[in-house]
């Protein structure tokens, strides 16, 4: 009886050690976000080079909540407009984190730097994102 109470126990309180980290790297990107701009690396000539567009002027918008992602305004270079599933994962390297937000299995590092939320797939040659909180 003892044991199964232990038991009954440890998974409560993994439970909910878990359901708070979740809580907590939710509210990392919860809320509205405007794309400001993004550094890609275009090839010309098989030379590679990185680029950086503004897209302040564009209205695009991140919607992060209750594990939706809803994106508005054209020409994102993430994802096209649509509303996508998300969830954020947590990985220790040693003394490191890395926190990944993943949109519909495409898995993007998270850095919240100078007031901005930043999102990259450059580890692929992917777009590096970077956003301001609007609400």
């Amino acid at each position: 009886m003892v044991y199964l109470f232990t038991v009954i126990l440890a998974v409560v309180t993994i439970t909910a050690c878990s359901d708070k980290e979740n809580e907590l790297h939710n509210s990392l990107v919860t809320g509205q976000w405007q794309l400001m701009g993004a550094d890609m690396l275009i090839s010309s000539n098989g030379n590679w080079q990185e680029v950086y567009t503004d897209y302040t002027d564009e209205n695009i918008f991140y919607r992060f909540d209750n594990s939706t992602l809803i994106i508005t305004g054209e020409n994102s270079p993430g994802h096209a407009e649509g509303t996508y599933p998300y969830s954020i994962e947590r990985e220790m390297n040693g003394d490191s984190e890395l926190i990944w937000v993943i949109i519909e299995n495409s898995r993007w590092t998270y850095l919240f730097e100078d007031g901005q939320m930043i999102l990259s797939i450059a580890y692929v040659d992917g777009p590096t994102l970077y956003f301001e909180i609007v609400n």
